[in-house]
């Protein structure tokens, strides 16, 4: 149950790249520490490029590190093809790559034909979408690109390995945060899911496209997974 929580953290909490005022989308790199229960377990490195005019493409890899090794792959690496459409972000190709354990996906989105296919570890996928729906990567340039235009989103349904999934968003507040970036404001921002008590938070950076600088994830009162930004680049 500790590996799936800490997957399931990790795949929600992955962060895709700064989005302009202007809601165009900025090739960039970012680093991450990762630290599991106040201890350092790891770090996470995420990129967003545009190989194509039309497309753009988001990976991200996290290393785990020392006794760290016992609870996470020794390594995950994903990837969201994505594009940018006039009613929002659509996914086009998501996968994840590692050892066995970390559940090996490949998932391709049809919105012609509003289904989604591929594989799921040892499982088939074959199932039906809604308009909107996101993968756990894509997710975060819907919400940073719904924050560039002014609104905070309700909430967004995700298809992953577990199938589709609600999840509601909310505002929270604001915070000056210390980063290794230096002293940012943030917004922060809410993601839960009815009938759970993992919660995730976003300290999201307006100066910064609503880049997320830190994103901590809590299990009823107890905080599990903190990521904090130590590196950006952006081109």
């Amino acid at each position: 149950m500790r590996r799936q929580a800490l997957y399931s953290a990790l795949g929600a909490m992955l962060l895709a790249g700064t989005v302009a005022q202007t809601a165009e989308l900025k090739p960039f790199t970012a680093s991450y520490s990762v630290a599991w229960r106040g201890i350092t377990a790891g770090a996470a490195t995420v990129s967003l490029t545009q190989p194509t005019p039309d497309q753009w493409l988001y990976t991200s890899q996290v290393v785990a590190r020392g006794v760290f090794r016992a609870v996470m792959p020794g390594q995950i690496s994903q990837r969201s093809e994505l594009r940018l459409q006039h009613d929002g972000i659509q996914p086009l190709h998501y996968t994840v790559s590692g050892p066995e354990r970390a559940r090996p996906q490949e998932l391709t989105f049809n919105w012609t034909t509003l289904r989604v296919a591929g594989t799921a570890g040892d499982k088939t996928v074959d199932a039906a979408i809604e308009p909107g729906t996101q993968d756990d990567l894509s997710v975060q340039v819907a919400l940073m690109h719904e924050l560039n235009q002014g609104r905070t989103p309700s909430g967004f349904r995700i298809f992953n390995d577990r199938g589709l999934r609600e999840y509601d968003y909310r505002r929270e507040g604001t915070a000056t945060l210390e980063t290794a970036l230096g002293s940012i404001e943030t917004v922060i921002y809410h993601s839960g899911r009815a009938g759970s008590d993992r919660v995730t938070r976003y300290w999201c950076a307006p100066s910064l496209g609503y880049l997320p600088l830190q994103v901590q994830q809590k299990r009823g009162e107890r905080v599990e997974v903190t990521m904090s930004i130590q590196k950006l680049q952006r081109d």
